[in-house]
C-alpha cells in the first residue's frame, strides 16, 4: 500500500484508539460514581414486577450494596445489582409480612411430608394455625381506643386467616381429616406471592431484555461522552484527517504502538481496575488524543488553485482552520456552499465533531484490530511483531 495513504490511516486509527480508550475510561468512572448499572436494573425491575419489589430488595443488606457516595447506612443498604431468579424470589419471601412467611413455610413442610397424596395435618401445622387464630381473635377484641401494634397486625394476620378459612383449615369442627397441602400451598403462593409465577416464567427473558436495553443505553452514553471529548479537544474529523497527513511514517508507527500498549494494559485490568488505575489509563489516553494537536497543519497541495476576482489563480490555503478540501458529501453543491460559508462555521464544526463521535463509538476493539492490521503492513518485513488479539468490552 502507498505510504502516502497508509501513514495517515495508521495515524488516524491510533488517535481514534486513544480517543476510544479515553471515552471508555470516562464512562467507567461515570458509571462508578452514579451506580449506573444498579439504577438501570432497578428501573427495569420496577417496570417488570412493580416499584414495591425494588423497595423490598433494597431492604436486604445481603443483596443491596451501598453507592460510592453513600458513606453511612440510613434507610437502605444501597442499590440492587442484577440478580438471578432464585435470589429475587428468596428476597421477596424474606421481606414478606410475618404470617405470610410462617404459613408458607408450614404449608411447604406439610407438602414435603405428604409426598404424593393428602394426609392429616401435622401437629406443628395445627399449632401454627391456632397461634394465628389467637392473634386475630385478640386483635378483634381490642377496643378502638386501645389500638396498638398488635391491632395493626390484624391486616397481615387477618388476610392469611381469611385465606385459610376458605379451605376450612381454621375450623376445628369443619376441618377435613386429610389436607391436600400441595394444592393449598400453590393457591397460597398465587394469592400472596403472585410475582413468583411471573419470575419463574419470564425472568430469563427479562434479563435478556435488560441486557439489550443496557447495551443501547451504554451506546448512547458512549456517543455523548465522545461528542463532549471531540468538542473539548477541538477534534472534528477534518482536523484529525488533515493533521494525520502531516505525520511521518515513523511517528505513525510509534503512535499506533503506544496506543496498542495502552489498550492491552487497559484490557488486562478493566475487570478489576480501581479508580486510580482508571485515572492513569485516562491520562495516558488523553496524551495520545492530544498528540493530534501537536502536528501543525501547513498548506498542502500547493498546486491546488482557487480563482480570484480578476480571473487569476492563487494557491488555496488548506490548514487546520480552513479545510476546504475535505468534502463530507458526494458533491452536493448547495450543501457544500453552505458548509464552507463563514457564517456556518459552528454547524460545520459540530458536524465534524459528530463524525468523530460516531467513529469513536465503534469501540476500542475495532480500532485496535484495524491499527494492528495497518501496523503489520507499515512495519518492515523483518520487524513485524507477533499478532495480538485482545478483546475489551464495556458492559
Amino acid at each position: 500500500m502507498d505510504s502516502t495513504v497508509l501513514t495517515p490511516l495508521l495515524a488516524m486509527t491510533a488517535w481514534f484508539l486513544g480517543l476510544s480508550i479515553l471515552v471508555q475510561v470516562l464512562q467507567e468512572l461515570w458509571k462508578f460514581v452514579t451506580s449506573s448499572k444498579a439504577r438501570s436494573f432497578e428501573k427495569a425491575l420496577a417496570d417488570f414486577l412493580g416499584p414495591f419489589i425494588v423497595g423490598r430488595l433494597q431492604q436486604d443488606p445481603l443483596l443491596a450494596v451501598r453507592g460510592p457516595l453513600q458513606f453511612r447506612r440510613v434507610s437502605t443498604a444501597g442499590h440492587v445489582l442484577p440478580l438471578d431468579a432464585a435470589d429475587v424470589s428468596a428476597s421477596l419471601e424474606k421481606s414478606a409480612p410475618e404470617w405470610q412467611r410462617l404459613v408458607r413455610r408450614a404449608l411447604a413442610f406439610e407438602a414435603s411430608a405428604q409426598r404424593s397424596e393428602p394426609a392429616p395435618p401435622t401437629p406443628a401445622f395445627l399449632d401454627t394455625v391456632r397461634a394465628l387464630e389467637r392473634q386475630v381473635t385478640d386483635a378483634r377484641a381490642l377496643d378502638d381506643r386501645r389500638l396498638s401494634a398488635e391491632a395493626l397486625a390484624l391486616g397481615d394476620a387477618g388476610n392469611v386467616y381469611a385465606f385459610l378459612e376458605k379451605w376450612n383449615v381454621t375450623s376445628e369442627t369443619a376441618r377435613p381429616k386429610k389436607l391436600d397441602a400441595a394444592t393449598v400451598q400453590l393457591a397460597f403462593v398465587r394469592e400472596f406471592f403472585p410475582q413468583e409465577e411471573t419470575i419463574s416464567r419470564h425472568y430469563d427473558q427479562f434479563l435478556e431484555n435488560f441486557g439489550f436495553q443496557y447495551r443501547r443505553r451504554n451506546l448512547r452514553q458512549t456517543f455523548t461522552f465522545a461528542m463532549l471529548v471531540a468538542v473539548m479537544l477541538n477534534l472534528p474529523f477534518e482536523q484529525i484527517y488533515l493533521r494525520a497527513t502531516m505525520v511521518s511514517p515513523e511517528e505513525a508507527i510509534a503512535l499506533a504502538e503506544n496506543a496498542q500498549k495502552l489498550y492491552e494494559q487497559a484490557a488486562t485490568s478493566t475487570d478489576q481496575a480501581s479508580r486510580q488505575q482508571l485515572e492513569t489509563f485516562g491520562k495516558q489516553a488523553l496524551d495520545i488524543a492530544r498528540s493530534a494537536a501537536d502536528f501543525a497543519c501547513t498548506p498542502r497541495d500547493a498546486d491546488l488553485e482557487s480563482p480570484t476576482a480578476e480571473g487569476a489563480t492563487t494557491p488555496a490555503p488548506v490548514g487546520c482552520d480552513v479545510a476546504l478540501s475535505v468534502d463530507y458529501f458526494l458533491d452536493p453543491a448547495v450543501v457544500w456552499r453552505r458548509m464552507t460559508d463563514r457564517q456556518t462555521v459552528a454547524p460545520r464544526f459540530l458536524f465534524g465533531c459528530m463524525l468523530t463521535a460516531i467513529l469513536i463509538t465503534f469501540g476500542a476493539p475495532f480500532w485496535n484490530d484495524l491499527s494492528s492490521t495497518l501496523l503489520r503492513v507499515a512495519r518492515p518485513t523483518g520487524a513485524r511483531g507477533p499478532d495480538r488479539t485482545v478483546k475489551l468490552e464495556v458492559e
